[in-house]
């Protein structure tokens, strides 16, 4: 699982990257509408998520069962076959506006993520239990917690490529 989980962690940070690189600071800023957040409170969302869960993955935890195993797997599935639309993000990851540029996130971003990939590198993640509460998920392991990192900025890599596109159509 880590070497697949490794290259899943490596090719969001990569994709994410490139697309901070070549972003405008008036797209990064520019929000569809005044409830929407804009690029850099995205990124800010997915390092207050990332910096959280990496709290959880790195405690010391409870036994799992097979039965949680299975549970938790079935959510993680349904995860990955939704979208997020809908979904609000808990208050303590809501961003606070605290980038002021595409540099500061993606740095931010990157270190978080590098000590993220470290602990998968150095650990079997099948093979340490402890289930910690998801928001929406339940208990998740360590290793579904990994999961939802990827799952999870994927989905805001799409989000930011849609805050793009609609800065681009609205300049046209």
């Amino acid at each position: 699982m880590n070497e697949a989980l490794l290259h899943d962690l490596d090719d969001i940070q990569f994709r994410i990257s490139e697309f901070l690189q070549n972003l405008s600071s008036q797209a990064s800023v520019y929000k569809q509408a005044p409830e929407k957040w804009n690029i850099l409170e995205v990124m800010e969302h997915l390092n207050i998520s990332d910096k959280s869960s990496m709290l959880a993955i790195l405690r010391d935890g409870g036994p799992e069962t097979e039965d949680h195993v299975r549970s938790s797997t079935n959510k993680i599935n349904e995860m990955l076959a939704y979208n997020g639309q809908g979904w609000v993000a808990p208050q303590a990851a809501e961003p606070s506006g605290k980038f002021r540029n595409t540099e500061e996130a993606l740095d931010t971003f990157i270190k978080t993520r590098m000590k993220l990939r470290k602990f998968a590198e150095e650990n079997e993640l099948n093979h340490i239990a402890g289930g910690f509460d998801h928001p929406r998920l339940g208990t998740l392991s360590k290793a579904q917690w990994m999961q939802f990192l990827v799952w999870h900025a994927n989905h805001h890599f799409k989000q930011m490529n849609q805050i793009a596109d609609a800065y681009q159509n609205a300049k046209s």
